[in-house]
């Protein structure tokens, strides 16, 4: 193989290959998402209860483990093989919110606040969850 056809195929396979798990691992700002509003299917006012039911079925499709810490305030966490988070989401009749607690494995900084994109993945898959709930209410 000539040294031009190496640098044209191989070097750029190389340079892609190694790049690879840099882009797999970048941190992102962590998502906390914070008062959101809590509409019903006709954006009339809603009981805290049909919120509470909502937020733990939507983290139970989701894999997070879910319990009422206190009135309007529930803690959750996930584990994958190597990862955990766990956040807090406080919610109303009106609002919930939905806020970073704790973590492992996800290379959370707090002097910068970042955190590993699959954190907010799971976030932002659990809201949507949530407001497909919502609005069925």
């Amino acid at each position: 193989m000539s040294k031009k056809n190496f640098f044209k195929i191989w070097l750029p396979l190389l340079v892609f290959l190694l790049a690879l798990p840099l882009a797999a691992c970048r941190q992102h700002q962590v998502q906390n998402l914070v008062d959101l509003p809590v509409a019903g299917s006709r954006n009339s006012a809603v009981a805290s209860s049909q919120v509470r039911k909502v937020i733990l079925d939507a983290c139970k499709k989701r894999g997070w483990v879910a319990r009422e810490i206190s009135p309007g305030r529930i803690s959750a966490s996930i584990e994958t093989r190597k990862h955990m988070a766990q956040i807090e989401i406080p919610y109303s009749g009106t609002r919930y919110s939905i806020i970073y607690q704790n973590s492992r494995n996800l290379k959370y900084d707090a002097s910068k606040n970042t955190i590993h994109n699959q954190y907010n993945n799971w976030i932002d898959y659990l809201r949507k969850d949530i407001e497909v709930g919502l609005a069925q209410i």
